[in-house]
């Protein structure tokens, strides 16, 4: 085995790193070196950038960051800042977020230093997904009418609240966090003779015992007003080493018009039953929109890293592919001096025939320059495979805006097309040219995911999914057609209905087609349905071309 060039070695780290790097010397601040990764991120070329200073090419919190790039390049070690950097570039926005990581290089007789510059863009948008989520579910609570809150009680009776929907001023009259501190501050609200039903409750939790009280809780203006509260005992497991307690999940119901309990009304019932089933619904598009946040920082994540290796392994067999060429033509000379070659050196010569009829080498010289273009276009496929899922990553997004919808549309159907294959069904996508919508693109995609997603279900081994845009009067339409078992008669009234599903136990949540409904609505559009048993079905879903701007729920 040869022994290691470490040269070699240090220069192909360099090169082939995913993130940026630049060279320079701090005394000059000339940039010395640039990896393909910077020219990449920054959209200059190599020659460009070596003849600009490298204090110019970043800046810090929106200004000159010159004195905090000589103040870190100074310093023994390594330096890394989390935040704060940006990075010029030559078109787009103008500066890119970055990572920051300042290292010095003893190279004698100089001192150099190496930038290591990561790309935050995406996890920059992750963040800001994840915060829309976190604003959606704050308006959600806020506007259901009971108050959800959550609490822990330790091993030693010490309460703990977890969470307090705004609702509760609304309730007590007073902020939430008024009651983080502990039960004893909501003890100060409850009123004194009901006390001891609270405390009777109290016990039952500690037993990991559920319950539902009614009580009344006194305002600051000295009012009092009747509450049910519902709570769902849990066990909780703290942090290692201490004792197991209790998790309480609750639900707060003002009940101004209070019956006797004894004597509950009808309509009280089902005024209850209704409005815990609009909080079971809310509640449970909330986890969806969650789960959306965090697939889309998720696939994010993974795709920036593919996407690394995948640069410069294309960069690479690009280069491979000029360079094999160029062999080609220099082996294709020396064939051509092969009789020469023979009568000057003639035990060489039939060396190098040999040896070229054992690699057969006329077929490899042919075929070699197939084999690279083939392997350009796997990469190629890569590409868009991760292009579709850094799409897909997107359905939580929040802008309302114009867009496309068929772009989305081919990004959502690639991401289901692997289950579509694994289930030997045809899915087909026939998109004609659409005008221009104004919508929640990412919330469309959803619809488009969820109906497709149940067309496929719905079909048998060799059935086929057909999903269509056309272009109509007053907007656009969006068909989904399988030929699956149909839908009954009797059903087909209530699937969009929360909750209603077909499907088996832990198969199905019910909120698929009631999401997409909710979502299409919002936008001022409609879904239609035509279902034959045993023939297939089709959703058609209608939108104009600008949606009314509702917050998607």
């Amino acid at each position: 085995m040869n022994p290691l060039n470490i040269t070699d070695l240090a220069q192909a780290l360099f090169e082939e790193a995913g993130d940026a790097l630049f060279l320079f010397d701090p005394d000059s601040d000339a940039l010395l070196a640039v990896n393909p990764m910077g020219v990449r991120l920054s959209g200059y070329g190599r020659d460009e950038l070596l003849k600009m200073p490298v204090t110019w090419l970043y800046r810090f919190q929106g200004r000159s960051s010159q004195q905090q790039i000589h103040r870190v390049s100074q310093r023994s070690g390594i330096f890394h800042n989390q935040d704060g950097f940006e990075l010029r570039t030559r078109d787009g926005d103008g500066w890119v977020p970055v990572n920051l990581t300042i290292t010095r290089l003893h190279v004698q007789p100089k001192t150099l230093a190496l930038i290591t510059a990561r790309d935050m863009r995406e996890q920059h948008e992750a963040h800001g997904r994840l915060q829309t989520v976190e604003a959606e579910l704050r308006r959600v609570l806020s506007s259901v009418s009971d108050c959800i809150w959550s609490a822990d009680i330790d091993a030693t009776g010490h309460w703990t609240y977890r969470y307090l929907s705004p609702v509760i001023e609304r309730i007590t009259g007073r902020a939430a966090d008024v009651f983080i501190g502990g039960a004893k501050h909501w003890w100060t609200v409850v009123a004194p003779e009901d006390r001891g039903r609270c405390e009777r409750a109290v016990s039952h939790w500690r037993r990991g015992q559920s319950s539902q009280e009614e009580y009344r809780v006194v305002r600051p203006d000295g009012t009092s007003r009747w509450v049910r509260d519902s709570v769902l005992v849990s066990p909780h497991t703290p942090a290692s080493g201490q004792a197991p307690g209790v998790r309480l999940d609750g639900i707060l119901t003002d009940i101004p018009e209070r019956k006797l309990p004894d004597d509950p009304s009808k309509e009280s019932i089902a005024s209850e039953r209704q409005a815990h089933q609009q909080l079971k619904l809310a509640q449970s598009q909330l986890v969806q929109s969650e789960k959306l946040a965090a697939l889309g920082q998720l696939v994010a994540g993974i795709a920036h890293e593919i996407n690394n290796p995948l640069a410069f392994v294309s960069n690479n067999i690009a280069v491979l592919q000029r360079d094999l060429g160029a062999l080609g033509e220099l082996l294709e000379l020396y064939r051509q001096g092969e009789a020469a070659l023979v009568q000057h050196a003639p035990e060489l010569g039939a060396r190098i025939r040999s040896f070229g009829e054992q690699i057969d080498l006329p077929y490899t010289l042919k075929n070699i320059a197939g084999l690279l273009s083939r392997s350009r276009e796997g990469l190629y496929r890569i590409q868009l495979i991760v292009k579709g899922l850094r799409d897909f990553a997107r359905l939580d997004e929040s802008d309302f805006k114009e867009t496309d919808l068929n772009s989305g549309i081919e990004s959502t159907i690639n991401i289901l097309r692997g289950e579509a294959k694994k289930k030997h069904l045809k899915l087909l996508l026939e998109l004609t040219p659409l005008p221009e919508v104004t919508c929640f693109p990412a919330k469309i995609n959803q619809v488009v995911l969820n109906l497709t997603a149940n067309a496929m279900y719905a079909c048998s081994e060799g059935g086929t999914v057909t999903v269509r845009s056309t272009a109509e009067p007053e907007g656009v339409a969006i068909h989904v057609i399988d030929t699956g078992t149909g839908i009954e008669p009797a059903v087909l009234p209530k699937i969009f209905d929360p909750f209603f599903t077909t499907k088996p136990v832990g198969q199905g949540t019910g909120l698929g087609l009631s999401i997409s409904h909710q979502i299409v609505e919002d936008h001022g559009g409609r879904i239609e349905v035509e279902s034959k048993v045993g023939e297939g079905t089709r959703f058609t879903v209608y939108l104009p071309l600008k949606a009314t701007h509702k917050e998607a729920r």
